[in-house]
């Protein structure tokens, strides 16, 4: 049996990170919009293996509801920042405190294609077994995929947006049917592809996932 990879430190993983704003998008385009959202992309080392957490929003909620997303969401007169915004909305909708986060990296903003939020991306690190806390009001419920399963997994699926435009977007399906899809995929498939050299499992060139390697760093 292979042994598996050490978790990279902080350094190699900002390395990973970095790329420019604007790719060669061979999957899908980005649309302009004009409401600021940031979202925690909190990447989870505990067992010795990436995962990365995912919240499943409240279906009582009055947009995406049901949907699989990062914590986050819109700004508050308070926050500093757009990286405060995602720290404060974590601590709210799962229990994490800013301060057990390290934040690595950014991702390339993108936008929700019916309700015209342009969010922005933050990648942070969670070295000890959290204990999540969800708020019920928001979040139904808390997934921990491995990275190396999300890649593994991954769909692409045609769709025509509201611009009549057609584009190839990636699906991640879990557990019991539900899957990853929206705005949360394309922001998992930059931070996948990415990350791609350092997780068990994808080859080093290539397959299998060719595909969304192009969208990596330049």
């Amino acid at each position: 049996m292979t042994a598996a990879r050490p978790i990279p430190s902080d350094a190699t993983l900002s390395a990973l990170l970095q790329g420019a704003d604007e790719h060669d998008l061979h999957i899908w385009r980005p649309m302009q919009g004009d409401r600021p959202a940031s979202v925690l992309v909190p990447l989870i080392t505990g067992d010795g293996e990436l995962r990365v957490l995912l919240t499943r929003r409240s279906p009582h909620l009055n947009t995406h509801a049901g949907e699989y997303s990062f914590p986050g969401g819109r700004p508050e007169p308070h926050d500093a920042d757009a990286l405060a915004t995602a720290l404060r909305e974590t601590h709210e909708e799962v229990g994490v405190a800013a301060d057990l986060v390290r934040v690595v990296g950014r991702l390339p903003r993108t936008t929700t294609y019916k309700t015209n939020y342009a969010i922005t991306p933050f990648v942070g690190v969670i070295d000890a077994e959290p204990t999540w806390v969800a708020q019920v009001s928001e979040v139904a419920e808390v997934a921990e995929p491995r990275l190396a399963d999300l890649i593994a997994g991954r769909q692409v699926h045609p769709i025509k947006r509201g611009d009549g435009v057609t584009v190839h977007m990636p699906v991640f399906p879990l557990a019991n049917d539900h899957a990853v899809w929206g705005a949360t995929a394309r922001i998992l498939d930059v931070l996948l592809a990415r990350l791609a050299p350092i997780i068990d499992g994808v080859a080093p060139q290539g397959e299998p996932y060719e595909a969304v390697r192009a969208l990596g760093p330049s």
